[in-house]
């Protein structure tokens, strides 16, 4: 279990995210409150879908090209 520090608990209780170092992981992680990584998480899958959408209209750009050269 993590424990927060007073100040760590103030920050994300304002809204701010929290960043944390955990040796056991090696890594460091950010803890943020679930209605922010809701709306951090809805950003990421809307710029993948227009990626997504982007790569389809290129690809079938190129095909087209190649089938129709003139």
């Amino acid at each position: 279990m993590i424990q927060l520090t007073e100040k760590q608990s103030q920050a994300l209780r304002s809204g701010e995210p929290v960043r944390l170092s955990l040796p056991d992981l090696g890594q460091e992680v950010v803890l943020l409150r679930g209605e922010d990584f809701a709306r951090i998480q809805t950003l990421l899958e809307d710029d993948r879908e227009k990626a997504a959408w982007a790569a389809l209209g290129r690809n079938a750009a190129d095909r087209w090209a190649q089938e129709n050269p003139f």
